[in-house]
């Protein structure tokens, strides 16, 4: 799924003033701890599919900044059947140029671990690795990926919207880092306001439409539904609800909806 769920808890962290990395686009500051959770239906029956729930906490230690993340989720996601997942990220916000390192486990139902992925993405020297291996037969692939000014990895999209409002014409163009290591041009806007009610409450919200550029752009306006997404108006213009294919074409249409938020500030 192209908007991962890390990218959901780094987008509702309360911000202060922003931390500009060297040639990169600026990133709140995040809050001292917050916990939350969402959930994802099938767009055209309803039945939930998923739910992800997460801990944040933020420490400082031999003068290192770091967020860390832990994300629990069970149901049924990139599987045909239930599944469930614990994923820990480390994003270390020290230097200039900030560092995400990632590590997800994915077990079946009775426990047994079908696939683990580590990712690693180094803004100082722009570069980035995913390692993925296979829990049944231990094979593991390997993926080397490039990172500029414009890379944003979906760890981190959903932070970058809260961005959008004060931009030239709402909008952005970017190389957007997939989970698996793949580099895909995307643009995002602002194409309107509209109250939206969710699980958590009723926001007023900004409208953000996501969409593939290039080749890829036309294929995606040919074979799959829109991609939105809504941040509140208010700042810090927090993650809402997204609606859009969960994969790629042919994949199923979902609704992915705040339930709540808790947040602990300083």
């Amino acid at each position: 799924m192209w908007i991962c769920t890390i990218g959901v808890i780094l987008a509702i962290l309360c911000p202060s003033e922003p931390i500009y990395a060297v040639g990169l686009m600026p990133v709140p500051t995040m809050a001292a701890a917050e916990r939350g959770e969402y959930q994802a239906r099938n767009a055209r029956t309803g039945n939930e599919l998923w739910r992800t729930s997460w801990v944040l906490d933020r420490t400082t230690a031999e003068g290192h900044t770091l967020i860390r993340v832990q994300e629990d989720g069970r149901g049924v996601r990139d599987s045909d059947v239930p599944t469930v997942w614990t994923v820990h990220m480390t994003l270390d916000l020290s230097s200039q140029a900030p560092r995400l390192s990632l590590a997800r486990e994915v077990r079946d139902a009775a426990g047994h671990l079908l696939e683990v992925q580590q990712r690693e993405m180094d803004y100082s020297d722009g570069s980035g690795r995913v390692i993925t291996t296979d829990g049944r037969t231990g094979r593991s692939e390997s993926r080397s990926f490039p990172l500029t000014a414009k890379s944003i990895g979906v760890e981190m999209l959903a932070t970058e919207f809260r961005l959008l409002p004060d931009l030239p014409d709402q909008q952005m163009q970017f190389d957007l880092i997939t989970r698996d290591g793949k580099v895909l041009g995307m643009q995002a806007k602002i194409v309107g306001r509209e109250r939206v009610v969710v699980p958590a409450g009723s926001f007023e919200c900004y409208k953000v439409e996501l969409a593939p550029t290039g080749l890829l752009g036309v294929l995606a306006d040919l074979l799959m539904p829109k991609m939105y997404m809504w941040h509140t108006v208010a700042t810090p213009h927090i993650w809402i609800k997204f609606q859009g294919a969960e994969g790629g074409p042919g994949s199923p249409e979902i609704v992915r909806e705040l339930v709540r938020f808790t947040p602990f500030p300083d």
